[in-house]
């Protein structure tokens, strides 16, 4: 298949090919994922609508391209990457094959708009520390004692951390204050710190949009997790 001879219908059977290889669209009993094959044919169509002629374009087919390569690399590459890359051109093309008058079915173009919406949304919180703060705080009980005392997160250092299957403690302290957050409903938690310099850069805390469930990320620290309680914030000269 020459690349100055393909066409659009080819790399519509190319897609198609790669969504019988990775996805079991009849839900057949004997069907078998075959990777290999799948993104032999998947990354050839992505490659092939790359270097089509701009002009002649089938919106649809590039953006349902763009949308399963955007879910297969789901967890296998940055989110930034896949949105920047796979989710918002999927989202673009959509909305120019609709404007071209391309039939699209309502919950294709709705699963990548919410995707990106929710892309959008972390970033959003996560980038922006300082617009979304209050936010942040709303979010943990007893957490207008932060403000109220002068709590910083930048330039704080954990110095103590524990959990069992359902609850975390962690204790941050900054200058002469000592922050102990209790994490309950614990969902994930992940760690990776050099204790000797692990001082707090950067902090967010949001309400994941798909789950509900609350994301609290503070240096080294990342816990999501359904409550989080500030239980005590005092100074460490009254210990």
């Amino acid at each position: 298949m020459k690349p100055d001879k393909i066409s659009w219908e080819d790399i519509r059977a190319l897609y198609e090919k790669a969504r019988e290889n990775l996805w079991n669209l009849k839900h057949c009993k004997s069907w078998k994922r075959d990777e290999e094959t799948g993104w032999y044919y998947l990354w050839s169509a992505y490659h092939f609508a790359n270097i089509s002629d701009a002009k002649q374009v089938d919106h649809r087919t590039y953006a349902r391209i763009l949308g399963m390569l955007a879910s297969e690399l789901h967890y296998k590459i940055y989110d930034d990457e896949r949105y920047q890359k796979f989710l918002l051109p999927a989202l673009k093309e959509y909305e120019k094959a609709i404007a071209c008058g391309q039939e699209v079915e309502d919950k294709e173009y709705n699963r990548v708009k919410e995707e990106c919406d929710a892309e959008e949304y972390q970033a959003d919180r996560e980038m922006n520390p300082e617009k979304n703060w209050k936010e942040f705080i709303s979010l943990i009980e007893n957490g207008e004692l932060i403000n109220e005392k002068g709590f910083e997160f930048h330039d704080s250092k954990p110095v103590y951390f524990q959990h069992t299957d359902t609850e975390a403690i962690l204790k941050l302290s900054n200058y002469d204050l000592l922050a102990v957050f209790r994490f309950q409903g614990l969902y994930s938690i992940e760690i990776d710190t050099d204790p000797v310099s692990n001082w707090v850069i950067d902090f967010y805390c949001y309400r994941i949009k798909e789950t509900g469930k609350l994301k609290f990320s503070a240096g080294d620290y990342c816990i999501i997790c359904d409550r989080i309680i500030l239980d005590e914030l005092s100074s460490k000269r009254q210990k």
